[in-house]
């Protein structure tokens, strides 16, 4: 092994071991599908239900309307946003091309975005065309940004899906704005 270079598994190199490790992963992934069909329901579903015909089996579904009802679906506009949090300073990724924690095979690197600190009302600007942007730009801070970042903005939204966190037999770990 030269000082420069890795040796995996059988005299593989660091790449080709990652490599060969994601090709597994995903052959593993779809051994659980594909699915023959996602269930798309309007209905809230029961939480013992959710959980027995879903979460346990690990089938997609989507719940169209789920949250029809909160105020943030009529109220969130862009001049509702600047006016709410506009000053707010946050952590928003800028990537060339809208990808990041990924794997970037003209590079032969995973990458992740560059993060960088701006308002809301800049970030706003941005995604509108009034200000030039160094890249493609979106928020994606995760770890409950929502709870963390936008207090202001909780009225607006329920913090956790009830028949959700009733199936789960806890809250949310994280919300998160995206």
């Amino acid at each position: 092994m030269s000082s420069f270079g890795y040796r995996g598994h059988r005299g593989q190199g660091m790449n080709e071991q990652i490599q060969s490790s994601l090709l597994s992963l995903s052959r593993e992934a779809a051994e659980f599908g594909p699915f023959d069909s996602i269930l798309e329901s309007e209905a809230e579903p029961d939480a013992l239900w959710f959980l027995r015909e879903h979460v346990s089996r690990g089938l997609p579904c989507v719940w169209r309307g789920a949250v029809q009802h909160w105020p943030a679906v009529t109220k969130w506009s862009n001049d509702y946003l600047r006016q709410a949090v506009g000053s707010k300073t946050i952590s928003v990724a800028v990537t060339p091309n809208g990808y990041a924690d990924a794997v970037r095979e003209d590079l032969d690197r995973f990458v992740m975005p560059h993060d960088e600190a701006m308002s809301v009302t800049q970030l706003l600007d941005v995604l509108e065309g009034k200000q030039e942007s160094p890249g493609v730009c979106y928020l994606q801070r995760q770890n409950s940004n929502f709870m963390e970042d936008f207090a202001e903005l909780w009225k607006d939204a329920e913090l956790e899906v009830d028949w959700a966190s009733k199936a789960f037999g806890s809250k949310p770990d994280a919300v998160n704005l995206w």
